[in-house]
């Protein structure tokens, strides 16, 4: 199962437009994911969990991290 996050483009980079709908519209079975709903992966039996990006990304993890305990 993936799950993906908004993004959002840099303010040093002028070029790119794609959007996390674009990635879900192109990954079978992908799915949008925020920091509201970041507990839905507490729910997957066995996960890998990956947190990809730049900028405040880690923030994701933070929330996702603070859902374990």
């Amino acid at each position: 199962m993936t799950f993906v996050t908004p993004i959002f483009g840099s303010i040093r980079e002028q070029a790119g437009n794609i959007s996390s709908q674009d990635l879900i519209d192109l990954v079978p079975g992908a799915k949008s994911i925020d920091g509201d709903s970041l507990a839905q992966l507490n729910a997957i039996d066995k996960p890998v969990i990956i947190f990809m990006g730049a900028g405040d990304i880690e923030k994701y993890e933070d929330q996702f991290v603070a859902t374990l305990k």
